[in-house]
């Protein structure tokens, strides 16, 4: 970690940010894992694949049109990103130094202007970076029509011991050779030299992966099926009515002939 170059009164920790994310996705550091130095952090991945249904039953982005355009893997926060970047160059007339990656991905389908740095500017920043915070920035980010998130589960332990501190920093100045070795050697007191090193284990928690799919809760077929049989249950229900109205006519005559004959004798 060479915990010597990290500058006194500034910093307030010691580890690194963990990332995981697919190979041609832009990493989000907010979705990072913290892993502290001095500790063996052990990272179980397990898979899930999300697949969404657009229009007419839901709303989904498909990922094949941003990816043509930006040639990286279409995300919701990715393209909030791009849209962040875009506003600040549309209200400001600079880019943003806070989203580097994304405005090299924009060089390619516009100019980009030279970064914030004039006071103006940097107010200008400051104020568009807030609007969009607060949902006043227009952005047409759905959810992507397919997902894959990687659920993590996390241990760690105390990692390594003061000997095997030790017994690490003699193995990398002997490959190294770096100056920094001298100091650590001199100033550092074992327990000190721990707070240098980071062991991280990633791998699959289990092999099977969780798949998620939506589907019409009502399908087209199995709507002309019911309305068939709808349909078919209100014919049989006229015809019967016929039946019903005409045999009650029927009826209706031969007590009337009844009662005339009754009538004459």
């Amino acid at each position: 970690m060479e915990n010597n170059e990290y500058i006194r009164g500034f910093t307030n920790g010691f580890g690194a940010t963990l990332i995981i994310s697919d190979s041609d996705a832009i990493p989000n550091i907010d979705n990072g894992i913290a892993v502290s130095s001095a500790l063996e952090t052990q990272v179980g991945l397990r898979l899930i694949h999300i697949s969404r249904i657009g229009k007419p039953y839901g709303e989904c982005t498909e990922l094949s049109e941003f990816k043509k355009k930006y040639n990286v893997t279409y995300e919701r926060t990715t393209c909030q990103k791009f849209c962040e970047a875009k506003s600040v160059m549309d209200t400001c007339n600079c880019s943003s130094f806070f989203s580097e990656e994304v405005n090299l991905k924009l060089g390619k389908q516009r100019t980009i202007p030279g970064v914030c740095r004039t006071a103006t500017e940097l107010e200008c920043l400051i104020g568009a970076r807030k609007k969009f915070e607060r949902g006043q920035t227009e952005c047409q980010c759905g959810d992507p029509c397919t997902e894959t998130i990687y659920e993590k589960f996390i241990s760690s332990r105390a990692w390594p011991s003061d000997d095997y501190a030790k017994l690490l920093l003699d193995v990398l100045c002997e490959k190294t050779g770096t100056s920094a070795c001298t100091t650590l050697y001199n100033q550092y007191t074992a327990s000190q030299l721990a707070q240098n090193f980071i062991k991280l284990n990633i791998y699959y928690e289990d092999l099977n992966y969780q798949n998620i799919t939506e589907k019409e809760d009502y399908e087209d077929v199995q709507f002309i099926s019911d309305i068939g049989g709808t349909i078919g249950l209100w014919i049989g229900l006229s015809i019967l009515s016929i039946f019903e109205v005409l045999q009650f006519f029927g009826e209706l005559i031969r007590y009337g002939g009844r009662c005339g004959r009754t009538q004459n004798n």
